[in-house]
């Protein structure tokens, strides 16, 4: 007695277990991403001092199995991100992937749109000791915006307005050769600080391990949700 196998139905089974494994292959990345994504909000709320929801809410996944390019294949790898676009309701707003980067990388951060092509380009701003700050210890928005909407104002020539012109560029109390922002208050009676500049900020260390935290969340899991999606894949494969 003898079985005879031909190619193609022998290929036929490999091709169909093939499916299995890829479709397996994705929903164990899946599965990976969503764990990561926990630890990660949550190793943000145990490095940071109090960090916003703008933060917290950063953290992207685009899931194994989507199409991309326009076309109908699908990744067969998934991706986490820190979100570095900013949405036109928080135009006002830096990106988290723009000032989370030395946090995660470590080094001298990145300077911030707001300290591009100003008067004291080549340095940094940082916040003055009399900087108002909100309860998460950062300078409000509503400041750098009052900030913004005076600079844009000068630079159009437009500075009529008694809302404008409110902010003043010069020299700190302390030392006329430093640069840096003032606040005029409403009556124009006083000037308070709010940014200094400095020619460099102190170099971060790595605080927010985000890829240590992926590898130990996939040596930890990757067998056991690989094992249920394989039989998973098996069960309802058609």
């Amino acid at each position: 007695m003898e079985m005879k196998i031909t190619l193609p139905d022998f290929k036929k089974t490999i091709d169909k277990m093939d499916k299995q494994v890829l479709f397996a292959n994705r929903l164990t990345t899946n599965k990976l991403m969503k764990d990561i994504k926990v630890a990660l909000v949550d190793e943000m709320k145990r490095v940071f001092d109090n960090p916003v929801k703008f933060t917290l809410n950063s953290v992207r996944l685009l899931y194994a199995g989507m199409k991309y390019g326009g076309s109908n294949e699908r990744m067969q790898i998934g991706i986490i991100y820190i979100d570095d676009v900013i949405k036109q309701k928080d135009k006002d707003k830096t990106a988290p992937g723009h000032y989370l980067w030395a946090q995660v990388k470590g080094g001298q951060r990145a300077k911030k749109p707001f300290e591009l092509g100003r008067p004291y380009r080549g340095g940094f701003l940082v916040p003055a000791h009399t900087a108002p700050r909100d309860r998460h210890g950062n300078i409000p928005a509503k400041i750098y915006q009052q900030i913004k909407h005076d600079f844009d104002a000068r630079k159009s020539g437009k500075t009529n307005s008694e809302k404008q012109d409110q902010v003043y560029i010069g020299p700190t109390l302390k030392n006329s050769n430093r640069m840096g922002v003032w606040l005029r208050d409403n009556k124009r009676r006083k000037l308070t600080p709010i940014l200094v500049w400095t020619p460099k900020v102190k170099a971060y260390k790595k605080r927010f391990k985000m890829n240590d935290i992926g590898e130990r969340i996939i040596k930890d899991k990757v067998d056991k949700y690989f094992a249920e999606s394989l039989d998973h894949a098996r069960r309802t494969a058609r």
